[in-house]
């Protein structure tokens, strides 16, 4: 009877204990790499049932807040789903690659701005002036009017003479055209590029302690037995 109160003793009751406990999914990665320019992809995986043996083997003989295999399995899948997002961000934080050596590693916009800039075109200079000429031709054209009469006629025949006297000079006019045109721009362009490596601020050695200290601290599965242990398990010896 005593050994149904261990945690051990009700998942040899109800093997399926942990059946509805959530844990999070794959994580799917992807990254370049530096040396050889290839896409690489990798899928993180979290294996529940090394959990599940994590924790029995932890707290095998300790006895839990619950003896009845229903109710604690039932608090189990409570308890899990309530701390899901959290073990789902951690998750997909610890499963970001990046390479430790590098301090600085991202995607950087910069944004050049311009004003005034003017493309100035001259025209109408030297050669390339446009000349309009006009030339008016002065001249008198002179129409006499008059009677004649015949040498055996009664009537007088009317009669009508034009003289056309010549050319008294030329006028000539000539209108030149010049000028400049401008166009003034203003704007701004945006550069995308990759900027990576160690900017000197923090040495690698130091860089790579800092990432074994995250990763020690916030081993997932670790985390997730401790946090198991502490919840449904009765820690008085």
């Amino acid at each position: 009877m005593r050994a149904t109160l261990s945690l051990r003793g009700l998942y040899l009751a109800d093997p399926d204990l942990f059946s509805l406990m959530r844990l999070p999914g794959s994580i799917s990665a992807q990254w370049t790499d530096y040396d050889t320019g290839e896409v690489v992809r990798k899928t993180y995986d979290l294996n529940k049932s090394d959990i599940v043996h994590a924790i029995l083997d932890e707290a095998a003989e300790l006895e839990v807040l619950y003896p009845n295999a229903a109710t604690l399995k039932q608090m189990i899948g409570n308890w899990s789903a309530l701390h899901l997002p959290l073990w789902t961000r951690m998750w997909e934080d610890l499963c970001t690659h990046y390479f430790f050596q590098y301090n600085k590693d991202g995607i950087i916009d910069v944004t050049y701005g311009y004003n005034d800039r003017k493309d100035v075109d001259s025209f109408g200079t030297g050669a390339d002036a446009f000349k309009s000429t006009t030339t008016v031709t002065r001249g008198i054209t002179v129409t006499t009017t008059g009677s004649r009469w015949g040498f055996n006629g009664d009537d007088a025949v009317p009669v009508s003479e034009a003289v056309e006297k010549p050319n008294d000079g030329t006028d000539t006019e000539s209108v030149a055209q010049s000028g400049t045109r401008s166009h003034a721009m203003t704007g701004e362009e945006t550069e995308r590029r990759h900027e990576y490596g160690n900017i000197g601020v923090t040495m690698s050695s130091q860089i790579l302690r800092d990432e074994l200290e995250v990763r020690q601290a916030y081993e997932l599965p670790e985390l997730i037995k401790n946090q198991f242990v502490e919840r449904f398990c009765l820690l008085i010896y």
